[in-house]
């Protein structure tokens, strides 16, 4: 099964410029964990969470509405094409320890959202082995410090 069966086209997304109190508003009002960050053409530019947010709001002793989405979104962004196989996307999930793969054109233009929730109903409506993807979901769910830090920590402030 290809991602452009499986993933969402559905999603809101916020710009690098955006507040993280208008981001997590947004997330509020559409149920949802983490956006993606997108320019004005649609090409995708990070990816921001709730714990992103929290983490800043937290540390950063500013208000969130005077933080901006650009100061703490993650800007390596892995992501697929609608093109690949399902086990392509699992791989880069599990490679990145990421939850959602942005699904991008060959212009880098955002498409849509595939989550491992996604791939858990595909697995459900047997399109994808149920191992291989628990297996993801293992390696997702490992703490970084189990193994290696991850190639860029963010930076939110000094520690008080």
């Amino acid at each position: 099964m290809k991602v452009e069966e499986a993933f969402t086209a559905d999603l809101a997304t916020c710009g690098a410029d955006w507040t993280v109190s208008a981001a997590a508003c947004v997330m509020w009002e559409r149920d949802c964990g983490a956006l993606p960050v997108v320019d004005s053409r649609g090409r995708i530019l990070g990816m921001i969470s709730d714990r992103d947010i929290t983490i800043a709001a937290t540390t950063k002793n500013r208000l969130p509405s005077d933080i901006r989405v650009s100061e703490v979104m993650t800007s390596r962004v892995h992501s697929c094409r609608p093109e690949h196989d399902l086990r392509e996307a699992l791989k880069r999930m599990a490679e990145g320890r990421i939850r959602r793969l942005p699904v991008v054109d060959a212009d880098g233009r955002l498409l849509g959202i595939l989550s491992i929730t996604d791939l858990v109903q595909r697995s459900l409506e047997g399109a994808l082995p149920a191992q291989e993807v628990l297996r993801t979901y293992s390696r997702i769910c490992t703490p970084w410090r189990r193994t290696s830090p991850p190639p860029e920590l963010p930076v939110f402030g000094e520690r008080v």
